[in-house]
């Protein structure tokens, strides 16, 4: 990964110099949460396929993140390159953009256990904590901020957003929970996790709506369809906070979420078996289709799927019997058949010709192949469980491949003192040793060494 020269709408392809404005004004930036990104997409890439060139773009692009983007000196990460020069400066680095740092470091940890990179995972998780904590903003409760000062953008450190809180779970924090060994650390980092999914339960949840908040700080905006008021932050939401509750034996975080995902993919679900993104402000569904929000929402009704046994073998589930119809939206009308890839997005008015000419970019600062990849592990890993089927991944901690999705009997992640800290767990879904312990299935494959 090299940094580039500045990109200009009128050099960049087709797809990005006919983008809207969003897009086109952010060319000139080269984004370390992109890399990051990339560097995920690599390893889940090795993960599924156990070919090795995957793993070395994977090691190649952590190597220069942590050589180029994470600073020594303040502890925290480059957000982009501007002409060459890392921007902006560190107290004006939104907690979004630093938790998506962590990520492509963090499922190469989860593959490799590399204990320089989990060095710097710490390093930069522990300023996180202590650098961006507010311990009383208004109104009174702790969270996260987005930046430390307003730099060129007057009001910036006031604003209270939830992905401040939520992204630092979803892109390490819940990945790294069962796999730190070192006691201490362990029970800091779980502390942490379990503090910032109070404040999103807490704090951001509109139980007039059954969705979260995306903002606090503007009471204006605390209305239906502001911005990060819409399905796919709300499910996103849910599922972190499900997935920590039973992570850390907290059964009330599991409590509060499991029954507001049922009603939550109803309301999403639309006859074409595509997700729809959201409430508009009047209230109405906005029937389009946003390619993360489609993968947060099937993740969430997966992994549920798969984890409530008794919810699952109803007929009709409230989960299950989704993902025949959105996983074949999916395929037929986010996946490019010919190019590859997913496109951002499909209207409701979408037809088989719509993207046959070319399409929206499938690549800019906020979109790369990360959800798409994630979207595909979690799904192979959870149809394995269902079908009660052999789902195998590999990690180079054994050269070889190791069972996944242990079917219904998984119910928690590896707890971080058994000897599981040597096999990859991702998201809870097991593929390796002590979900083995749990299934005669896999331990006739044996265990992971």
């Amino acid at each position: 990964m090299q940094r580039r020269h500045r990109v200009s709408a009128s050099g960049a392809c087709p797809e990005l110099a006919e983008a809207g404005g969003w897009i086109k004004q952010e060319l000139g930036r080269d984004y370390t949460r992109m890399k990051s990104r990339q560097a995920f997409v690599y390893g889940v890439a090795y993960h599924v396929t156990g070919q090795e060139p995957y793993l070395a773009a994977a090691a190649a692009g952590v190597t220069w993140l942590r050589q180029h983007a994470y600073e020594r000196d303040t502890g925290s990460a480059v957000s982009y390159w501007e002409n060459g020069k890392p921007q902006p400066p560190a107290p004006q680095r939104t907690a979004q953009d630093l938790a998506y740092a962590q990520l492509g470091l963090a499922f190469y940890y989860y593959l490799t256990r590399d204990p320089e990179v989990l060095a710097d995972l710490v390093r930069l998780e522990q300023y996180m904590m202590k650098a961006y904590w507010d311990p009383a903003p208004p109104p009174a409760g702790g969270q996260l901020r987005w930046v430390l000062s307003d730099g060129g953008a007057p009001g910036e450190s006031q604003r209270q957003e939830l992905v401040s809180q939520l992204d630092q779970i979803n892109a390490y924090m819940l990945l790294l929970a069962p796999l730190l060994e070192d006691p201490a650390q362990s029970a800091a980092w779980q502390r942490d996790m379990l503090l910032l999914a109070r404040v999103i339960k807490d704090r951001y949840f509109a139980p007039e709506h059954g969705m979260f908040w995306g903002t606090l700080h503007d009471p204006a905006q605390r209305k239906l369809g502001s911005r990060h008021t819409d399905f796919g932050h709300s499910m996103k939401s849910l599922w972190m906070l499900y997935l920590v509750g039973q992570a850390t034996g907290q059964a009330d975080l599991v409590d509060f979420a499991r029954p507001h995902v049922a009603p939550l993919l109803a309301r999403a679900a639309q006859p074409s078996g595509c997700w729809a993104s959201g409430l508009r402000a009047d209230g109405k569904l906005d029937a389009g289709s946003q390619w993360w929000v489609f993968a947060e929402l099937d993740q969430a009704a997966a992994t549920l799927a798969l984890r409530e046994p008794a919810e699952a073998g109803r007929a009709p589930s409230g989960y299950v019997k989704h993902l025949p119809r959105s996983y074949a939206c999916w395929f037929e009308r986010f996946v490019d058949p010919k190019g590859g890839d997913t496109w951002p997005w499909v209207s409701a008015d979408w037809t088989p010709t719509m993207f046959a000419q070319g399409g929206p970019p499938k690549a800019f600062h906020w979109k790369s192949g990360y959800h798409a990849a994630e979207h595909a592990l979690v799904s192979l890993i959870t149809t394995a469980g269902l079908q009660e089927s052999d789902c195998r991944c590999t990690s180079p901690l054994s050269r070889r491949r190791a069972p996944a999705g242990c079917s219904r009997t998984t119910s928690a992640p590896p707890s971080p003192t058994s000897a599981s800290i040597r096999c990859p767990a991702y998201r809870g879904c097991a593929v390796a040793a002590w979900s083995s312990r749990r299934s005669s299935r896999c331990e006739r494959s044996g265990p992971c060494r």
